[in-house]
Order: C-alpha cells, then sequence, then structure tokens
C-alpha cells in the first residue's frame, strides 16, 4: 500500500534529491577527552616514594599465572570482550536541516500555468533532507522552503529530559507594568509561581533579595492589591462584576492593561439552559428548560490559538509545516517509516493537504497550516477530604513536540473551561442514566485472532446517516411523544450499537466537513490497561495465590524489590497485596517487576504459563508505549496483541479452573461497606459475610481495546501523546490553584488566576527570553560520565590491602589494576604501536630500560594513593535520540552497570553486565613513553572496580522466544574472574537487576567470604530486567531502535536480542536485519585506530585508547561528600550490614547535593520540575 501511494505521488509531483553533506553532516560518536587538569595547584607533582613498583615478582608470576583462567575460557559463550567505545555513545542530534533555497523545478517539468498561480494550483515537490548519523531523515511535501523550521530550535540540552530551564529575573524590560519597578515584580513573580513553596523557591526568593538592585522602600510602596486585580481581570467588554470593573477602572486610570489586551484569550461567563424532557406519565409531560444556577466559564479556542501562535516564547516551537520522520540506518536497510509526533503523523499529512488543496479566499497569500487541538477532561476532588470539585477542560496543541507537552515547567497546557456539576436529580436524570451497552458477544473474546482484525477494520464504526437518524427518531419519540428515556421502544433504536439520544457537537458542526467523530476517541493505556487490564489480572493472581495457599500472600509480601532510578522504579510498600492507595505508576511498577515475585509460588506447569503471561504483557506495555515507533516494531507490535490473546485464553482456559478464587479480603470489606451505604447504615458495624466466588472475565470493552493501539500509533503517533495521564498530571495545577481561592465561587477565582500566571509569564518572558540553565546540574548532556573532582576520600593501596588481607575481592588487586591501566595510559601518553622513525631510537632513561615498553612495572600512583568517589552520573543515548542520565552508587542498589561485549560471534549475548563496588580515580604517572621528552606528570585516570556477572548456565535461556527474563549469577568469590576493573568510558547505562527469589539466598547462614563485595547477601540468580524501561527495552530489539547506533551495522543473531516467530530458526530473527544486514567487510570501520577489543585477564580491561570522561567545573556537586572522618575501607566502601541503606556524609558543604540524590534515588525521588516519564 505504500509503495502504491508512493507511485501515485511520484506522478503529481517533483522529487527532489538534496545533497547537503555541510548541514547534515554525521555528528561524530562521543570522544572523551582525557582528564589531565584534575591535579592540586602548585606546580607538577612527583613521585611518593623512589620509583619502585608495588608488585614483586612474585606477585608477577601469580598473575602471569591468571591469564590461563580467563572469564571467557569459563564461559559457554564467549562475553570477555567489550567493543570499542567510538561504538557506544552519538550524542543526540536535532532533525537534519532544510536548504536555505528551494532548487529549481526540471525544465522539462517546467509549470505551464500562469505566473503567480493560487496556492491549491502550486505545484508540490517532495523536499528530502540528507541522513544524520542515526540514519533519519525529514521528507516534506510543499511548494517552498519553510520559512519556520522549529527543529532548528533544538539543542542538547532541549535533547536531556535532565536539563531544566531556570529563570533569571535578573534582566529588565522597558516596561514591566503594571509592576512600578523591577523589585516589586521580581517579588510578585515569585510569589504567583508555586503554591507550596520548596528549598528551591526559597534560594529563588534569597537570590532576588540579595539583588544589589532589590530596594525594599519599592516593594513597600507597590499597591499589591490593585496590581493581582488587574493581572487577573478578564477583557474590558466581559467584565460582569463589581471586583472586574473596579480593576478596568485601575487599568483606565494608569493606563497599564493595554499591553495584552490585544493578544489576550480572556474568559467569558454564560448561563446555561438544559431542556430536560419528562415522560408522559409524568404530572407535567413534555420537555421543561432548565438553567443552571451556577455560571459557565469558558474561553474562546480562535483566541487560544491565536494567543498561542502570537506568543514568541511558545510560537517559536510551534511546527507549522508537517513532514514525515524517515530512517534508513544503513546503505542496505530499507527505508522505513518513524511514528511519534502529531505533526508527522499520516492524520495530520492529510488534513495539512487538504487544506493546502482548498481553494482559498480571495486575494488571501498568507500561509494555510492545521492547528491539531488535543482536549482532555475529567473530574478531580480538589481537596483529600471534603465534597469540592472541578471539572475543566484541557488543550495542548499537537503542533507542539510532546517532550515540551509532558513538562510542567514548559507551561502548554490551556485551561479552556470549567464545567459545572447539576445536582437535581430530575435534571441530571437523562444525562447520567445508564447507557445502553452493546450486548457482550463472543468476539470480545477473539483479541488478537485474525478474524478479529479484520473485524476492526470491516466494522469500524462511522458517523453516517444511519446513525443520525437512530439519534433523531430516538429524539423525536422523547421530545415529541413524551416516551420515556429508558424505554423498550427506545432500546431497540438505540441499543444495537450503543447509542445515546443526544446530539454530538463535533458531528453537527464537523461533521459536513467529513470529519468522523468516532476516530477521535483514541487508546487509553493509563485506564484499559495499567488500571483495568493489568489491575484485573493481578488481582486474581492474587486470589489464586489465596486459594493454593492463603500464605502465598504473605510470601508475596516479603519478596521486596530494589528501586531504580529516580522515580522508574519506586520503592514498594511492604504489604503490596493490600493494593492501598496505588496509582497507575504503582501497578506499571508491579508489572515490570512481576515476574521475579510470582516465580515458584505456583506448582510448575501452572507457574509456567504465569510467567509466560506476565512476560507477554509486559512486553507488549513496553512496546505500546514506546516513544518512537517504527513500521518493524509496529509490526512486533501486532504479533505480540496476537500473543497475549492466546495466552490470556490459555490462562483463563487452563490455569484459572484449576482454583476455586473467591473475593479477597479487601474486596469482601468493600462490597460490606457498598451494602451498609446503600441501606443506610454507614455508621453502623457491618456484619462479616462469606467471600463470594470470583473468576476472570476476559469479556470487557478494555481487553477488546488493545487491539486498537498499534493502528493509532500508526494514525496519530506513539500514545503518551494523548494517554490521559497528560491531563491527570494537569490536574495538579487545578488543586494548587484552589488553595489560593477563598473556596466560594472558586471557578471564578481560578480563571483570574490563570490569567495572572499566564500575564506574568509574558512578562516574564519579554524580560528573559532565554532562560538559563539551572546550574546546580552536575554533568553537561554531551558529557559522557561525571565523578567528581575531590580528593578527599583517599586510600593508601598498601594500607587497604594490608587491612582487608584475606579478603578474595583484593586478590591481584594492584596487578589487576595496572593491566587495566597500561593501555589506557599508554593512549593518554600519546603512546603508539607504531612508532615513527623520530621516536624509535629516543633515548631511555634508566628506570625505563629496566622494563619493557608493556611492562605494568611503568605504571606508578602518585602517593600510592587511590580516591574514592560515592557517585558517577553517566548520560547516554536513548532509542529515541533523546539524553537521559542514571546515577550510579555502590552504597545503593542503584550499582549495576551494562557494556557491550565484543564476541565476533553473532550468536553471542551482545551485553556484559557488573556490579560496581567502589568508584576511584588515580593520579598515575607513566614512565614507558618513547616519545623524545619523558613527561613524568600524573595525570588523573578514572576506574571502577565491579564485581561481574555471568548468564547462569542452569537456568532457562532469555530472550523473545523462550518469553523469559535473562538469569544471571555472580561468579564465586574466589574466581580470579570474579572481580576486575573497568573505565567508565566503557559504560552504556544502567541495569535492574531482580533477585531470583525462588532459589533463595546464596550463603543460608548470612556469612560471606568478601566484606568489601558484601557477598553474605547474595541470591543464589538474579533476573535481568529489560522492562525497566522502554531504552532497555529496545537495547534487546537489537537493530530497531534509532539512537542505538552501535546496532545498526553490527548484527547478532542471539535469541536474548533479537526477534522471532515460534517456528523461526535460529538466527532468523524478524525485524533485526539478520538477513540483510552488512557484510563484515562492509562493518569495518572507516578509522585507523587501533580496534582490538577488551580482553580481560580475570577480569583485567586492555583496552587501547579508553577515552576519560571530560572533566566538568561543576559548583553543585563537584565532590559527593568524600570527607568521611574514618577511612576503614570495609566500612566506608559499602556497609555490610545493610544492603540498602544510605549513609548521610557531613563535612563538605558541597556534600549534600549528591548525597541527598542518592537518599531520594533509592526511596523513589521524583523530580516534580523535570520531564514526567509517562
Amino acid at each position: 500500500m505504500r509503495k502504491k501511494l508512493r507511485r501515485q505521488l511520484c506522478l503529481e509531483t517533483d522529487v527532489v534529491e538534496l545533497d547537503l553533506s555541510n548541514e547534515g553532516a554525521p555528528t561524530q560518536p562521543l570522544q572523551n577527552s582525557a582528564l589531565a587538569s584534575g591535579l592540586p595547584q602548585g606546580g607538577p607533582v612527583g613521585f611518593n616514594e623512589k620509583l619502585i613498583p608495588l608488585e614483586d615478582p612474585a606477585i608477577m608470576a601469580k598473575d602471569d599465572a591468571v591469564d590461563s583462567l580467563s572469564l571467557a575460557q569459563r564461559r559457554t559463550r564467549r562475553l570477555d570482550r567489550l567493543m570499542p567505545a567510538r561504538y557506544r555513545d552519538v550524542i543526540p542530534v536535532s532533525a537534519p536541516s532544510l536548504p536555505p533555497v528551494l532548487p529549481p523545478i526540471p525544465s522539462s517539468a517546467t509549470d505551464l500555468g500562469t505566473a503567480s498561480p493560487s496556492p491549491s494550483a502550486r505545484r508540490k515537490r517532495i523536499l528530502r533532507t540528507p541522513r544524520n548519523v542515526f540514519g533519519v531523515l525529514r521528507q516534506f511535501f510543499v511548494d517552498k522552503i519553510p520559512s519556520h523550521d522549529p527543529d532548528e530550535l533544538v539543542t542538547i540540552e532541549a535533547l536531556s529530559s535532565d536539563a531544566s530551564p531556570a529563570v533569571d529575573p535578573s534582566h529588565i524590560a522597558k516596561s514591566l507594568l503594571p509592576y512600578p519597578n523591577k523589585s516589586s515584580f521580581a517579588l510578585g513573580h515569585w510569589f504567583w509561581h508555586g503554591v507550596q513553596k520548596s528549598k528551591k523557591s526559597f534560594k529563588e526568593l534569597i537570590k532576588i533579595l540579595a539583588d544589589p538592585d532589590f530596594k525594599t522602600e519599592d516593594v513597600v510602596k507597590t499597591k499589591w492589591d490593585e496590581i493581582d486585580l488587574l493581572l487577573g481581570n478578564n477583557l474590558e467588554s466581559r467584565a460582569t462584576d463589581d471586583q472586574d470593573k473596579r480593576s478596568r477602572s485601575i487599568t483606565e486610570n494608569e493606563d497599564q492593561g493595554g499591553q495584552w489586551i490585544d493578544e489576550d484569550a480572556g474568559w467569558d461567563t454564560d448561563k446555561v439552559k438544559i431542556s430536560v424532557p419528562f415522560h408522559k406519565r409524568n404530572d407535567k409531560p413534555g420537555p421543561c428548560d432548565f438553567t443552571a444556577d451556577a455560571d459557565f466559564h469558558h474561553r474562546s479556542l480562535v483566541d487560544v490559538i491565536k494567543e498561542r501562535i502570537s506568543d514568541p516564547h511558545t510560537g517559536a516551537h510551534f511546527h507549522m509545516e508537517p513532514y514525515e520522520l524517515l530512517w534508513k540506518p544503513s546503505d542496505n536497510h530499507p527505508e522505513e517509516r518513524l511514528h511519534g509526533e502529531i505533526y508527522t503523523s499520516p492524520e495530520f499529512l492529510a488534513a495539512h493537504r487538504l487544506v493546502q488543496e482548498t481553494p482559498g479566499e480571495p486575494g488571501c497569500d498568507l500561509q494555510r497550516v492545521v492547528a491539531a487541538l488535543m482536549f482532555w477532561s475529567d473530574g478531580t476532588h480538589l481537596t483529600s477530604f471534603g465534597v469540592q470539585r472541578l471539572w475543566p477542560l484541557y488543550m495542548y496543541f499537537g503542533n507542539e513536540s510532546k517532550y515540551r507537552r509532558c513538562k510542567p515547567n514548559c507551561d502548554l497546557c490551556s485551561h479552556v473551561a470549567y464545567f459545572q456539576y447539576l445536582t437535581r436529580e430530575q435534571v441530571v436524570k437523562e444525562q447520567n442514566r445508564p447507557s445502553s451497552h452493546i450486548a457482550v458477544e463472543n468476539f470480545f473474546m477473539r483479541n488478537g485472532m485474525a478474524l478479529d482484525r479484520k473485524q476492526r477494520t470491516q466494522l469500524c464504526r462511522v458517523d453516517d446517516i444511519h446513525r443520525k437518524t437512530s439519534v433523531a427518531n430516538a429524539r423525536r419519540l422523547i421530545y415529541d411523544k413524551n416516551y420515556a428515556v429508558d424505554s423498550k421502544t427506545l432500546e431497540g433504536l438505540l441499543k444495537a450499537e450503543s447509542l445515546v439520544p443526544t446530539t454530538n457537537a463535533f458531528s453537527e458542526r464537523l461533521g459536513p466537513l467529513g470529519f468522523n467523530f468516532f476516530l477521535m476517541l483514541v487508546v487509553d493505556l493509563m485506564h484499559e490497561f495499567e488500571l483495568g487490564v493489568w489491575k484485573n489480572l493481578f488481582i486474581h493472581l492474587l486470589r489464586i495465590l489465596s486459594a493454593h495457599d492463603p500464605q502465598l500472600i504473605n510470601e508475596l509480601d516479603l519478596r521486596q524489590m530494589p528501586s531504580f532510578g529516580k522515580d522508574t522504579i519506586r520503592r514498594f510498600v511492604a504489604n503490596t497485596s493490600e493494593l492501598k492507595k496505588l496509582a497507575a505508576r504503582n501497578f506499571e511498577d508491579l508489572l515490570q517487576c512481576a515476574i521475579p515475585v510470582f516465580d515458584g509460588l505456583l506448582p510448575e506447569a501452572h507457574n509456567n504459563t504465569i510467567l509466560t503471561l506476565l512476560f507477554t504483557a509486559a512486553h507488549w506495555h513496553g512496546l505500546a508505549k514506546l516513544r518512537l515507533h517504527s513500521d518493524s516494531t509496529l509490526l512486533i507490535l501486532d504479533d505480540v496483541t496476537q500473543s497475549l490473546g492466546e495466552v490470556m485464553r490459555h490462562f483463563k482456559d487452563v490455569v484459572c479452573p484449576a482454583y476455586s478464587t473467591k473475593e479477597l479480603v479487601r474486596e469482601t470489606k468493600a462490597r460490606q461497606r457498598r451494602k451498609a451505604q446503600a441501606g443506610g447504615s454507614a455508621t453502623s458495624q457491618p456484619t462479616p459475610t462469606i467471600a463470594l466466588p470470583k473468576s476472570y472475565n476476559l469479556e470487557t470493552y478494555k481487553h477488546h481495546s488493545l487491539g486498537d493501539t498499534a493502528d493509532t500509533i500508526r494514525r496519530l503517533g506513539t500514545t503518551e501523546s494523548y494517554c490521559s495521564r497528560v491531563g491527570e498530571l494537569q490536574h495538579c495545577t487545578g488543586k494548587s490553584r484552589y488553595q489560593r481561592t477563598d473556596r466560594k465561587r472558586f471557578e471564578l477565582q481560578l480563571t483570574r488566576i490563570e490569567r495572572r500566571v499566564t500575564r506574568l509569564r509574558r512578562i516574564r518572558n519579554k524580560i528573559n527570553p532565554v532562560p538559563e540553565l539551572d546550574n546546580e546540574r552536575a554533568i553537561s548532556p554531551s558529557v559522557h560520565h561525571h565523578i567528581g573532582k575531590s580528593q578527599n576520600l583517599p586510600y593508601h593501596i598498601g594500607t587497604f590491602l594490608q587491612q582487608h588481607e584475606g579478603d578474595p575481592a583484593i586478590q591481584d588487586f594492584v596487578p589487576k589494576l595496572k593491566d587495566h591501566l597500561l593501555p589506557r595510559a599508554q593512549a593518554l601518553w600519546g603512546q603508539n604501536s607504531h612508532a615513527d622513525s623520530s621516536t624509535v631510537g629516543a633515548p631511555e632513561d634508566e628506570c625505563s630500560g629496566l622494563f619493557p615498553p608493556d611492562s605494568t612495572n611503568h605504571i606508578f600512583f602518585n602517593k600510592d594513593t587511590l580516591y574514592r568517589h560515592n557517585i558517577m552520573r553517566i548520560n547516554y543515548t536513548t532509542y529515541d535520540i533523546r539524553r537521559k542520565q542514571d546515577s550510579i552508587n555502590p552504597r545503593t542498589t542503584h550499582r549495576d552497570i551494562m557494556v557491550l561485549a565484543g564476541s565476533s560471534d553473532e550468536g553471542d549475548h551482545p551485553y556484559l553486565y557488573a556490579r560496581v563496588i567502589g568508584i576511584f580515580h588515580a593520579n598515575v604517572v607513566y614512565t614507558g613513553s618513547r616519545a623524545g621528552e619523558r613527561d613524568y606528570t600524573p595525570r588523573r585516570m578514572e576506574v571502577l572496580w565491579v564485581r561481574w556477572y555471568e548468564l547462569d548456565p542452569k537456568g532457562k535461556e532469555g530472550g523473545w522466544l523462550s518469553s523469559r527474563l535473562d538469569q544471571l549469577r555472580f561468579h564465586h568469590v574466589n574466581q580470579p574472574s570474579a572481580f576486575g576493573f573497568l573505565d567508565p568510558a566503557d559504560v552504556i547505562r544502567a541495569c535492574h537487576v531482580m533477585p531470583k527469589f525462588r532459589l533463595g539466598r546464596r550463603h543460608k547462614d548470612g556469612k560471606g567470604l568478601s566484606p568489601c563485595a558484601m557477598d553474605s547477601k547474595d541470591w543464589s540468580a538474579y533476573y535481568l530486567n529489560r522492562f525497566v524501561d522502554r531504552d532497555m527495552l529496545m537495547r534487546f530489539h537489537w537493530g530497531l531502535a534509532p539512537g542505538h547506533v552501535y546496532t545498526h551495522k553490527t548484527k547478532c543473531s542471539n535469541g536474548s536480542v533479537s526477534w522471532q516467530r515460534a517456528g523461526e530458526g535460529k538466527g532468523k530473527g524478524k525485524g533485526n536485519r539478520t538477513a540483510s544486514g552488512p557484510s563484515e567487510a562492509e562493518r569495518e570501520p572507516e578509522h585507523s585506530v587501533d580496534e582490538t577489543p577488551i580482553t580481560r585477564r580475570g577480569d583485567t580491561n586492555t583496552d587501547v585508547g579508553g577515552p576519560q570522561a571530560q572533566e566538568q567545573v561543576d559548583e553543585g556537586s563537584a565532590s559527593e561528600g568524600d570527607d568521611v572522618e574514618a577511612e576503614q575501607f570495609d566500612i566506608d566502601l559499602v556497609d555490610s550490614s545493610s544492603e540498602g541503606t544510605v549513609e548521610r556524609v557531613e563535612g563538605d558543604p558541597n556534600s549534600g547535593d549528591e548525597e541527598e540524590v542518592a537518599f531520594e534515588d533509592i526511596y523513589g525521588y521524583v523530580d516534580s520540575e523535570g520531564d514526567d516519564d509517562f
């Protein structure tokens, strides 16, 4: 179908291929320069001792013996090699730029029309940009170069959700009206910016008061009440009460309101009349008009559109011209369409083309633009205790990027109406009556079947004449013949299609234009799956556990899962099975971590079915919530949808009948309360009742709606653009503003607060149109990683080895460390394996001549000291070409990482996993340089002391075909390959490792062998959570993520990352380009840098030229509390008595920032100012 459409399009248009090598040149992969400036001031630092190596020949001989026991020999598959660093991380870039001019039409295709044709008659051409480094390109259908391209404004900070803008009110505009001076504006803006003041807000206030330009007398003289009234009033023609008139008089007297009157979208207030029909058996039959007592506050949609586009702050990011986003990662890969934003969706493009082809107004040459209006509306309680409710109508623009819409601090939501609740029963009976639903038939059970897919296409509901006629006939019976709303005659007209006898404004106003309002009702993953299908499945699994053995519920609660990320996986409560006060995000966390928790609780036959069901449900959920889909991933989503339907039906037909399930205790109590309230005895003590039988029900609309997800994404883009979570998040705004009202006529006061905040924001943007970045963030998004520069926690190597004598973790500690640092030092000091003639004959000093050039005896540590750090932050490029950050803290559960394996066998597992037990830097001196002038200056080199995982050979192989998670285990601590060192630049990102609870602890007595490694708390095996977030999910769909450049030209047929259909052979994974990938010659890198993969002696890294991270000057978190008083490494490095305890560090005034982050991370910290990852 796509090829056919493309051929038809080419017949009517000219295809213009542009070669913009300069503007769209690929960005070089992230190369971190060596850290050479992290040394004390005061000149070069010499050696501490006498240039004597720390190891002796006996140690060296022992180290040589370890070579025969490498990790590769201990595994069934080679997982001991790491790929070169340039394959890992590429800094995100914006979409390719447009050319300055549109190339002329070829002479053979010259238009023979008039000299100045109308917009609809102009020839359209396909304009394609070049591919960027990610293989992404844009395709426009235009007659001229778009004059406005918001993608050109995208920066690396905008692509990172951790870089939040901070407003600097120090700049002053020409006019601050209605504020008389800068001091009053700064204080007024601070007051209205937020309700509950935080430490960050307090710091902003201190900054205002400490400003030299702040004058107390200016604030004292300010008429605050009058300014607030002026900022909150509506347009002059809309003033309806005394306060509005008073503020209008202020405007007239002081002439301060003209700045925003012409560009403002104020509020209107109207009375609402409702015609309510009474049936013919009533005393007064026939329709009766009722006028609502309360006012209806609303705004003009046209005014809102004008306000949004005319505002320079938001209009600059408003996409006027849609385009197709295409992806071609390599020349051998077919071009695919990417699905993400609304303005790149087929529906938007079709609407835009229709508008361009429609005849325009005579003499009008203005640009024609489609505004995509997105509405959310739902009621919310304004207080935790009370009856005050608000039913707002929110509106967003699909022309804005979804990455900006999801950030509350971008202020892109427009409140356009506040609906009123009607309390009279006779008035609301028609509106709130039970609707006649479609009779539930067996096709609800066919979700995912081939027949179900055909029915969704062939039986798609349309706003046709049949529907309109049925509704008109029903209304005629109600209003003209006085039939009751729930009469059987009306059921015969409406029940077949679940219609209601109400007119639809979208059908009446937009129906003549071809608008089908059924298509605007999109899928809702939050209510339909997370709070619908998955919640019901989880509850029924609890019923099954309770029916099999009530003690299993307690066992499930005891299986506590470690948290992950800032707020990705929050800490679970101790009584999760009671489901108290759980939101959608909590049920999402339950799904992502459910497999280890339910594993082994039921008999093996049923256990396998449940694990497969949980795996498939988590896979479907992750795919459905991707922020960037391709044609290939949508095909996978189609397959997983079919598999989910099949496994759910198998679960219902096979597993559920084997257990006599009844209500849970919470369900029984809830039913008792509902019964008591219905009987009017809510205050009396409910009498105990027997739990009723409960069965698992698949015959619901929420199950049926899962099949519409993939098609909706193809039409409108990915689901987070229109998920109800967006509207639910905006409820926080109304609830916070309600706290500023007097609780009387609060809707009117909310409209004034909305105007006041909007106008203050407009003044602020004029003062400071380019907001500054928040300097409290520790790291620039363009840097791969960041480790603090402080040296407050020194550890003398000799003392450390002596204190931990006998600990297996420090076996061959120094030889492994030097083996790891040697190739990095050679690259850092400019050592080249192929020295030119000018350096081969360079004289060697007495010390360097004692050892071969490649000997580790050339490595020395300044003062024989390592410096410990608490936190390392890692920036990585996500699958959707964004920038994210992970924090690694060995003292918390956030300490597991993943790196790339460099095996040449396509069937090997592509990743290695490790637990960080120490973060260090050392000031290293290298004496083996062959350069003519030797450099003995110590240079900072960072290392991670890690404990390696291995794939569990006893566990079932993980992957998409087996529907199992990958299973890991630690090497025994006595094995030489159990511990090693790693370059921080080799780390891809953090990973979530979950215990395999069914096997229990490795040490039953709770006593381990290595205090440094804390192996006393080891589990026998672990699960790797590939569903922890969307980026991790796509790392296991090898080659299908545009942002993961390292997978584009490297094939991997391992079953863990290769998508395969059931029945397909191994190595022929669908959608992973294993059949059409580049040859070995094509995959050779272009540069001549030594690309020998990293091999480990034990676990020693011998990468040549591993780059260090760029050092950042950072005031907020240059140190992570490195000045702990005690220096005992077994106490400071890790707390062996408590795995998840976070110790508060005191001493360094700058240490609180990072330690606070670590504390908040482990307990589910939510960054309210940043990107809400939904």
